[in-house]
């Protein structure tokens, strides 16, 4: 009896340990609970575009945990923005740009929110974004027109960088305003006096069809810079995603910064098609589309006289302009060329008669891209501008097919202090002022020039401290003295040298030899001995064909 008392108590007693027994003796991992902690946040997107009031953006904050996973932690951290008084960022990461009027359920209203915008998880700071500090705004626009407006937020400590971006205010008032839904407008008479007012705008993804109308407005816009990279005080204006259809219509304009037609934000677009515009004021540009606005003209008369007034512009944030059959001239003699191009704007004008009287025909900077076919365009400076208005290694590129080029008092085409390559071909015909140049490169500007399929009258030629590379190819000719630049010659091509030229490389493609398509005229090219594409001439002196002299400088 006893014994079975024992066994009784003694076997569930060793099952219990033999168990023990079994789980300690495993991988000791197994019995502890994994953790991971957040180490850093990354906030998207990094570098956001410029926003303009109405506008939203929506950010997004992802999570970089210590056993190496991801997640998107939008929901959970602690949104913030500097500027609470012109703007505001929802619990989710939606900002938008208020103006002054907070939307309901955004972190201004929200109890306990603070301003700045960023990602907070654990005193740690995030790679995305500035690392500058984050400070709270003073509301107050600088000379460019812009507020800067700085992000974060909070999740246990972690701090990410600061994101920052850039807000206009610049929102006037106007005479039509639709914000929305389709609307059909025939035979309207509009005309505005009031200071920073528009005439008809379209916003909201609103659509806009509008007929046989005549607009006037001469009140003055109260910012150059609002009115040029926003449209403040312009007749016809879009903001974002809003659309304007416009035909047989008349715009005048006799106020500073007045635009006939300026489609500015993401996704606006204006269609522009027998209109007749005439700006008489400074600042005042025929059509515009900046900030990623895009504007289709076709039949479209323009007449500009202020100073700083394109007939044709894009400007600040990139625009689109495809124009057709335009026939526009300015007559200021300061910054109103026909075309303009600012960074990141692409314009296209293809069978049109352009003139401007005293400044350039057309300018382009920074990246810009101005294509230009069978079109006709002429300025007084020159006609033809590539220049820079800030630090910038970004190249311009322009493309001139058919139609001419010319200037009345200057080089056909200038390159300075920025890098553009430029291509002219299908027979394009190029005019400049006596003693002028087909293209001068200067103040370190750096050029890539390729004519193809015409004929060059003129010499080319790069300053000391530039650079200029000249391609002839597909039965080009150029009659001229080159100075300074490299060349590359097709067989199909040709060079009539008229004057001692200078050359950084020559290569002569798929030749390697002194060709015979260098016509010499008994003048003497240099090269320079020093440049590896210059081995094949073993810097040595070659008489050409003509009595000239092939010899190293």
């Amino acid at each position: 009896m006893k014994m079975n008392l024992i066994s009784k108590i003694m076997v569930p007693l060793l099952l219990i340990i033999n168990i023990a027994m079994f789980h300690g003796c495993g991988d000791s991992s197994n019995s502890k609970i994994q953790s991971k902690t957040l180490s850093s946040i990354i906030i998207q997107p990094k570098t956001p575009d410029n926003l303009l009031a109405g506008e939203t953006l929506q950010f997004t904050a992802t999570g970089a945990y210590s056993d190496g996973s991801v997640e998107d932690i939008s929901p959970l951290v602690s949104w913030r923005v500097s500027d609470t008084v012109n703007t505001a960022i929802s619990k989710s990461g939606l900002l938008t740009i208020t103006g002054g009027v907070p939307p309901p359920g955004s972190a201004a209203t929200d109890a306990g929110a603070t301003a700045g915008v960023a990602a907070t998880a654990g005193e740690k700071t995030s790679a995305a974004g500035s690392s500058s500090a984050y400070n709270e705004s003073s509301n107050s626009a600088p000379d460019d027109g812009l507020i800067d407006v700085s992000v974060i937020a909070s999740l246990s400590g972690v701090i990410s960088k600061v994101v920052s971006l850039k807000i206009s205010l610049a929102d006037g008032p106007s005479i039509y305003l639709q914000s929305g839904g389709t609307e059909n407008k025939s035979g309207q008479n509009i005309t505005v006096s009031d200071t920073d007012k528009s005439a008809v705008k379209v916003t909201n993804k609103g659509t806009l069809y509008l007929r046989n109308s005549s607009i006037t407005t001469t009140g003055n816009s109260t910012s150059a810079i609002n009115s040029a990279a926003f449209g403040l005080n312009a007749a016809v204006l879009t903001r974002s995603y809003g659309k304007i259809d416009v035909t047989n219509t008349r715009i005048i304009t006799s106020g500073t910064g007045a635009a006939g037609i300026f489609a500015g934000g993401k996704e606006s677009s204006i269609n522009a098609k027998d209109v007749k515009i005439k700006c008489s004021a400074d600042g005042a540009r025929g059509i515009n589309a900046a900030q990623g606005g895009d504007l289709t003209a076709m039949d479209i008369n323009i007449l500009v006289s202020g100073a700083d007034s394109p007939a044709i512009a894009t400007d600040a944030g990139g625009g689109t302009i495809a124009a057709s059959h335009v026939t526009a001239r300015t007559t200021s003699d300061k910054g109103s060329p026909c075309i303009y191009v600012d960074r990141d704007g692409k314009v296209t004008v293809s069978s049109s008669n352009l003139k401007a009287e005293i400044s350039e025909g057309a300018v382009i900077t920074g990246n810009g891209i101005l294509n230009l076919k069978n079109t006709d365009i002429t300025g007084g400076i020159c006609g033809l501008k590539a220049h820079t208005v800030m630090e910038t290694k970004d190249t311009g590129s322009v493309t001139i097919s058919g139609g001419s080029i010319t200037a009345t008092e200057g080089d056909a085409i200038i390159v300075t202090g920025t890098k553009a390559d430029i291509t002219v071909e299908d027979r394009t015909k190029i005019t400049f002022a006596k003693g002028y140049k087909i293209l001068n490169v200067t103040n370190s500007g750096s050029s890539v020039f390729t004519a193809a399929g015409l004929k060059l009258n003129g010499d080319l030629a790069a300053e000391e401290e530039s650079s200029l590379a000249i391609s002839l190819n597909v039965s080009a000719t150029l009659t001229g003295i080159i100075t300074n630049a490299a060349l590359t010659i097709d067989p199909t091509s040709q060079w009539i040298v008229k004057g001692d030229s200078t050359l950084t490389d020559l290569d002569i493609e798929g030749v390697g030899k002194i060709p015979e398509n260098i016509k010499d005229n008994g003048y003497t090219i240099y090269y320079d001995s020093n440049s590896n594409v210059n081995t094949w001439l073993r810097g040595e002196t070659y008489d050409l064909s003509d009595g000239g002299k092939l010899t190293p400088k």
